[in-house]
């Protein structure tokens, strides 16, 4: 890549940080549920993963990122850009590590004014069984609700990056392998 092409990259990438950094960015707390979730009543109930998730992420979107609100409603972030995280299933017995492992999979969604910028999806689980540790089962949500925050905060990251090095790259630049 030509000096030229890295510089215009670099300062895109340092540019585009701020843009999702500032004060314009909202978490929708509590996450919502997928129409057709598979959640088990006494999960849904008792672990209030929604919420769990909600703060969860927003807590690591503000770790790596900076500050970060929270919205109950996607129309409270007017047109700021907005993570909205839906919880598309929660599985796992109560009983704590004993009852094997819990799962948890969700959407995020990046908008803007109600249009989706950048969507995934991640899932993560315990280990459960005999070995997975002596702890209940809204603990061991609320660990993964931490993991799959970071993981969420880390898309961000790399979703502000790839856009940046999009709008750096110059329409007729040479491929980079092509010399």
């Amino acid at each position: 890549m030509k000096r030229g092409h890295l510089f215009l990259l670099i300062s895109a990438l340092a540019a585009s940080l701020p843009a999702v950094a500032d004060d314009s960015l909202f978490v929708q707390v509590p996450a919502v549920f997928e129409t057709n979730a598979r959640i088990p009543a006494n999960i849904k109930r008792e672990c209030a993963v929604d919420t769990m998730l909600g703060n969860q992420a927003l807590a690591g979107i503000s770790s790596r990122i900076g500050t970060v609100k929270a919205v109950e409603k996607p129309e409270q972030a007017g047109s700021a850009n907005l993570v909205v995280l839906t919880i598309l299933s929660a599985d796992g017995f109560g009983g704590g590590g004993w009852s094997g492992p819990k799962t948890m999979t969700i959407r995020a969604d990046l908008m803007k004014n109600g249009v989706s910028l950048s969507t995934t999806t991640f899932s993560r689980a315990s280990k459960g069984g005999m070995f997975g540790g002596m702890s209940g089962t809204c603990p061991i949500f609320d660990r993964i609700s931490v993991a799959l925050g970071k993981d969420v905060a880390k898309w961000l990251v790399r979703s502000a990056g790839a856009q940046a090095a999009s709008a750096a790259e110059p329409a007729d630049a040479e491929p980079a392998d092509s010399k």
